[in-house]
């Protein structure tokens, strides 16, 4: 047997072994220096993560504040509406009984009333008529001669074929 080879095989081995121990060794100080940076930056986001909690708690107790005040301002205005639609409610009943009051009360005092202005504008109209003048007349005529001279212009400006339409 030739030892030659076998120290060359050992040889081989124990570089080997030397080469995949400073690779696991490497690796290892990679991963201690990546382990201390992730925990650096774990740190570094608690820290800021702290900051903005002491920051943002005056805020949220401001926000929680004004929120109570608006709740309580919303119970009000529906205190408030309720109440307002109650009234507008007994007082709409109100008008309505009024006006059904007033309708059957009433109804035979505004006829009476009613008749009497017509009774008083016909006896007034007849005395009218008595006292009429020959000026009336005149006045009358002058009227149709206007209405005349009026119908003229009219079919003069092309309103012909309009009343002509009209009285087929």
């Amino acid at each position: 047997m030739d030892l030659s080879v076998t120290n060359t095989w050992l040889a081989v081995g124990a570089i080997s072994l030397a080469v995949i121990a400073l690779a696991v060794i490497a690796a290892l100080a990679y991963i201690a220096v990546a382990a201390r940076k992730v925990s650096e930056s774990a740190a570094r986001a608690s820290d800021a993560i702290e900051q903005v909690s002491r920051q943002v708690s005056p805020l949220a107790s401001q926000t929680s504040a004004f929120l109570g005040d608006v709740h309580e301002l919303v119970q009000q205005l529906r205190h408030t509406d309720q109440a307002a639609t109650e009234t507008v409610e007994k007082i709409a009943t109100r008008v309505r009984q009024v006006g059904a009051i007033a309708r059957s009360g009433f109804w035979p005092a505004i006829a009476a009333a009613r008749g009497a202005a017509a009774l008083v504008g016909w006896l007034a109209g007849r005395e009218s008529r008595r006292d009429a003048t020959p000026d009336s007349s005149r006045s009358r005529a002058k009227d149709q001669s206007l209405d005349k001279a009026a119908e003229a212009r009219f079919a003069y400006e092309g309103g012909e074929q309009v009343r002509s339409g009209a009285s087929r």
